[in-house]
């Protein structure tokens, strides 16, 4: 970025000014573009660290080393593991999410049918299940750092429970 000096209120440099000179900053348009790329990065390495925090404490009450909830194809296999399904459901739940509104409903739908499982293993409610599939940033990290036990099979990755 370049700064271009102008003065306030068109006066001078001779001018008495009490605001002195005002600093406009002009961009190019290859800093704009370097600014966005810039602002996806850091808002996708937040979301990334935001999820994985959601997802932390869920793990290690599951048995499942902590760092995969901040991988992102692992933190999904992790969590078909805590609701006992089996792995290949991550697959459609990744592949749709790229495919416009039919993608959407179809990762929705696996989505759903993840956090169902999830809610009841650790012995909550429908309403529970709807928070998490709503507002996962909210009921996530509820299951992770509250009281909730896990109380399910855990076998979808041949793993017996509690191992």
């Amino acid at each position: 970025m370049t700064g271009q000096f102008l003065p306030a209120h068109g006066m001078g440099p001779g001018a008495d000014c009490a605001h002195g000179w005002i600093i406009r900053w002009t961009m190019s348009g290859s800093n704009v573009f370097l600014n966005n790329l810039i602002s996806l990065a850091v808002l996708l390495l937040l979301s990334g660290l935001v999820g994985g925090l959601m997802y932390w404490g869920i793990f290690g009450k599951v048995g499942l080393p902590k760092w995969w909830s901040f991988v992102p194809i692992l933190n999904f296999i992790g969590l078909a593991y805590v609701a006992g399904r089996p792995t290949w459901w991550v697959i459609p739940l990744i592949a749709a999410s790229g495919l416009p509104v039919l993608g959407w409903g179809i990762s929705f739908v696996f989505w759903v049918m993840l956090c169902l499982p999830v809610a009841r293993v650790f012995d909550r409610g429908a309403g529970f299940a709807v928070g998490l599939i709503l507002l996962p940033i909210v009921f996530y990290p509820i299951l992770s750092f509250g009281s909730s036990r896990y109380h399910g099979s855990g076998t979808a990755l041949g793993r017996p429970a509690g191992a």
